[in-house]
């Protein structure tokens, strides 16, 4: 049986499946790029901040 894995809570799930059965979340492909988005534009404030203030 085929399934897809939630990117938020990393629960298996069927593939005709749309939201995930654990936590709701969608599982789209559209919805694992923009993650991953959130993901890098967090760690690229982080890495802004630390250089801004001299943390390194």
């Amino acid at each position: 049986m085929d399934t897809k894995t939630c990117h938020k809570c990393g629960a298996e799930n069927l593939l005709k499946q749309k939201n995930c059965y654990n936590c709701g979340e969608k599982l789209s492909v559209g919805s694992n790029i923009l993650y991953l988005f959130k993901i890098g534009a967090i760690i690229l404030v982080g890495y802004v901040v630390a250089k801004l203030f001299g943390f390194s």
